[in-house]
């Protein structure tokens, strides 16, 4: 009968990778289930081998700076999995009748666009509106509907990287309106085509609506669907 860690083994592999700078706790499960695997493979070589013994045979099969090399691929692959679960709530959130109501606001922005006879004042206040929406949301909702709240010290990589994107993507949200101020003044400059004015004012009014549309996903509707996603893999963490 082949030999399996027990849960006190399993502690110690979570405490092992801490040590080594593993802070978040879903990369501690990738690798603790590779130490794991790796362990009880000595095992099966060697049935007399204690845990204390096979733990840093495990280890040295990395080499001098394997685990930390294993640990930024571990880290990577996260990365880039949490990127498609993130695009795949965009999709869940996205869908009818929201696409139609994007086209209803580009066009009702489009029609603004056309209406305005100062085109860098209307860029400006946008540009303004945004801000001030922004901070608002951040003084006064930010800690309420967006952040997942854990009962334990515990970090996760997962939250972590939704953070980062979330602030990255509210500075990255100025780019429509900076692109209409520079459409102000590149139609002042040269003479365009109505053609193509037509096609970048359209183009800039679908930019603005949809950005709206993918930050209140990245700050309502993602987070929920996180926390859904944790309390069900991960109950113990998650605060009611």
């Amino acid at each position: 009968m082949n030999r399996k860690l027990s849960e006190i083994q399993i502690i110690e592999l979570f405490s092992f990778c801490k040590k080594k700078g593993v802070k978040h706790y879903d990369l501690q499960i990738e690798l603790v289930d590779h130490l794991a695997s790796a362990i009880e493979q000595r095992w099966e070589e060697n049935p007399n081998l204690s845990f204390a013994e096979a733990l840093p045979s495990a280890y040295r099969q990395f080499g001098i700076y394997g685990f930390s090399k294993f640990q930024k691929i571990k880290e990577k692959a996260l990365r880039k999995k949490y990127i498609r679960l993130q695009w795949q709530y965009i999709g869940e959130f996205y869908r009818l009748p929201k696409i139609i109501m994007t086209i209803a606001l580009s066009l009702s922005l489009f029609t603004t666009i056309k209406l305005s006879d100062n085109l860098m004042r209307l860029s400006l206040f946008l540009l303004g509106l945004y801000a001030l929406i922004l901070l608002i949301y951040f003084r006064f909702f930010y800690e309420r509907k967006s952040t997942i709240e854990l009962t334990t010290g515990k970090s996760f990589l997962q939250i972590d990287y939704l953070n980062s994107i979330r602030g990255s993507l509210a500075a990255v949200g100025f780019l429509p309106y900076n692109l209409l101020i520079i459409t102000s003044v590149t139609f002042r400059e040269f003479h365009l085509s109505p053609q193509l004015i037509l096609l970048l004012e359209l183009l800039i009014s679908f930019l603005i609506t949809l950005f709206v549309y993918i930050l209140v996903a990245m700050f309502s509707y993602i987070p929920k669907r996180i926390k859904e996603d944790f309390s069900r893999e991960f109950p113990q963490f998650v605060k009611s």
